[in-house]
Order: C-alpha cells, then sequence, then structure tokens
C-alpha cells in the first residue's frame, strides 16, 4: 500500500471484478466487452493497459485505461498547420511527433475511460484521481515518453478532475467536441415531422433520390454478420480523415460484434453491401454513434453518409433512447440532423518544461477552439 489506503498496479489484462456498475451507461469504452475487445486487437503503434486500485481487502476502487503510443502533435489542427507540418515531415519525419502516454483509449469515444467504484467516498476518490495522475507523471519519466495526455473531458468532469490535473502541472486545451442532441422523437415519422419545412424537404428529397438508385438502409442488424465487411468500408473511410489517432483492427470488429449492444445500420445497393453504421446501444439512456464504414464512390453518388446518419436517427427511436451522442467527426452533417456541440477537453503536460511552454503559447494554434454554424432545424 501507498500510505494512502490503497494500491495502483498497472494490469494488462480486464479485471474480473471490473463490472458493469463501475461505468455509466454512456461510458462503453470501460465496459468489459469493449475493453477486453481493444486489449486484445493487437493495434499496431499503440499498447493499452490499465492501472487498477486496490483498498487493503483487495476490492477494486477503480480502474484507469492507459495507452502508450506515437501520436503528432497537430492531429486535431486545422488545415493548413497539417498541410504545413506533413510538408516538414518529408523532411523531417520526426516534425511534431510525441511518444505519448495517454490516459484513456485512442478509441474515439468523446470521453475518459476512468472509473471509480460508485462506494468511493468524496475525498477517497480525490486521492484516488491525485495519485492515479502522479503515477502517469512518474511513468513519463521513468520511460523517457514526451508528453502525458489525460482526456476527454467535458464541463462537469473537468471540474471533477481539475484539482488533480492542474496540481500536476497539466494545462487544460480545447478538444475536438462532440455532438449530442436528446431524443425527442419516437417514430421516424415524428422526427420528419418535428423538423423545419427547409430540412424535412431536404430530407426527403435526398431519401428519394437514393431510393430511386437503389439504396436501402437496414435497422438495428446483428454485427456479427458484417463485421469483416465493414472493416474494409471503414478503413476506406479512415483513409479520408484529417483526424486519426488508431487504426482498428479486422480483430477489434469481431470482438465488439459479440456483444449484443452493439448494432448496426446496414446499406446496400444493387444487393451489395456499400458501407454502415456502428452503434452502442444502453437503453433506455442512450445511442452512442461509434464508426462509420463506405464505399467512396457510393457516398458521392446516393449521398450514402447523410442516409446512414438518417438510419441512426431512425434507430434511437426504435430503441425509445433519451440522448443520441454522435461523436467528435463531422459536426456540420450531424447539426443538420439536430446535434449540437458539446465543449470537451483534455490535459497535457509534456516531459519537458521548455517544450511544454511553447506548445501552452502555440495551444490556439495547434488545439483551435470549434464552433458551429447555428442552425434552426426543428420547428
Amino acid at each position: 500500500m501507498n500510505g494512502e489506503g490503497f494500491e495502483l498496479s498497472e494490469v494488462s489484462r480486464v479485471p474480473d471484478d471490473l463490472t458493469e456498475d463501475l461505468s455509466p451507461p454512456r461510458l462503453v469504452g470501460m465496459k468489459r466487452f469493449f475493453l477486453e475487445a481493444f486489449l486484445a486487437a493487437g493495434l499496431p503503434g499503440i499498447r493499452t493497459t490499465l492501472l487498477a486500485a486496490r483498498d487493503p481487502s483487495g476490492k477494486l476502487l477503480g480502474a484507469f485505461a492507459l495507452s502508450r503510443m506515437e501520436v503528432e502533435l497537430d492531429c486535431i489542427a486545422g488545415p493548413s498547420l497539417q498541410t504545413a507540418a506533413a510538408a516538414v515531415r518529408r523532411l523531417h519525419p520526426g516534425f511534431l511527433k510525441l511518444q505519448l502516454l495517454m490516459f484513456g483509449l485512442p478509441a474515439s469515444m468523446a470521453d475518459h475511460e476512468a472509473v471509480l467504484a460508485p462506494d468511493v467516498a468524496p475525498k477517497l476518490g480525490e486521492r484516488l484521481r491525485r495519485a492515479a495522475v502522479a503515477r502517469s507523471l512518474e511513468i513519463v519519466e521513468s520511460e523517457g515518453l514526451s508528453a502525458c495526455v489525460w482526456k476527454e473531458f467535458d464541463a462537469q468532469a473537468r471540474e471533477r478532475w481539475a484539482p488533480a490535473l492542474e496540481s500536476g502541472g497539466l494545462t487544460w486545451f480545447p478538444s475536438l467536441p462532440v455532438s449530442a442532441q436528446t431524443v425527442t422523437w419516437t417514430t421516424p415519422a415524428a422526427y420528419e415531422e418535428s423538423l423545419r419545412s427547409s430540412y424535412r424537404r431536404q430530407l426527403r428529397a435526398n431519401a428519394a433520390r437514393a431510393s430511386e438508385k437503389g439504396l436501402s438502409i437496414e435497422l438495428d442488424c446483428d454485427f456479427a454478420p458484417h463485421a469483416a465487411e465493414f472493416h474494409a468500408f471503414y478503413l476506406e473511410v479512415l483513409e479520408r480523415s484529417s483526424t486519426r489517432l488508431e487504426t482498428l483492427s479486422a480483430a477489434f470488429f469481431t470482438a465488439l460484434a459479440a456483444d449484443r449492444r452493439i448494432r448496426y445500420v446496414r446499406a446496400t445497393l444493387g444487393g451489395h453491401h456499400v458501407g454502415g453504421a456502428l452503434c452502442y446501444v444502453a437503453k433506455p439512456d442512450v445511442l452512442l454513434f461509434l464508426y462509420v464504414g463506405m464505399r467512396h464512390a457510393v457516398q458521392r453518388e446516393v449521398d450514402l453518409y447523410f442516409n446512414l446518419l438518417k438510419g441512426v436517427v431512425d434507430m434511437a427511436a426504435l430503441h425509445g433512447v433519451r440522448e443520441l451522442r454522435w461523436g467528435q467527426t463531422s459536426a456540420d452533417a450531424k447539426g443538420r440532423m439536430g446535434a449540437r456541440l458539446v465543449p470537451l477537453w483534455f490535459a497535457m503536460r509534456l516531459r519537458r518544461p521548455v517544450v511544454h511552454r511553447a506548445v501552452r503559447s502555440l495551444g490556439g494554434l495547434l488545439f483551435p477552439v470549434r464552433g458551429q454554424l447555428e442552425r434552426r432545424v426543428f420547428k
């Protein structure tokens, strides 16, 4: 024990007592099935473990996911800076690249992968957070890594974690916001009727054009039979993404399919699978839009992405959830469905103080605040 009445240990497998009740419904990244899929996936260049906190009796008090990986510091910067950095890397491959300790999963979940047992008292919770932050800094020093990052925090989580992170010298930066909305419709028709007339006309026109060309959207499919073909479409989307932390493997998606809460919106054209949207449904609380995969040529032909987003909207009604969380990409397209941006932050400390001061001064360029065109989608 460390004198605080608990012990922190790094483990490479999911503890047997990391149960569902330790994490809220939307925190899919700390559900056993998701963690086991991620740890077993063998992602290139990423090593993920867990930091487990236990009391003297061995009871699990909390768990924190951590990942060692290489990250380009400009990965969420604006397009012009990314283009400039890529040009420099052609001459200097290591430019703005960090050997990083990330507390969380590099899986774009728009949440922080840290949980405490529900009966942990507030003062003990604060000591656990401070101890985990201190351990993260120790790992960075002992392994000679470039930086430590804790992600992603909404306003409420940031307030809860600020004392621990700021006492460790970490600085807050804006991350990519998450698109989210309250589900007020109970059927697809009710959603359409709730839209303002201009958005309703556009939705119906897009759907009609796609249908005329033979596009079919199937809701709420079991994912297992389609995991392999989806992975190929996921990679096609990833190739065109401006923000990439990880490349998920076919094994990861196959493992996810074992949990019935993973549901699939499947698109076919001319009898062929051309893409889909992968979702996690925790009824009655939330539907999380996890990943999308598409044939690029078909996306242009039938506005496939829009029609998959509409399929997710319809599936939220089908399952009667209260909230729809869309993720951190394509905010404008999701804004057209009625979503609003929720700000998120991450905290970072560079091991070398001079580099940390430089990054802090350039924070506005490297990590710009993202806005959203204000849309009146609903009546």
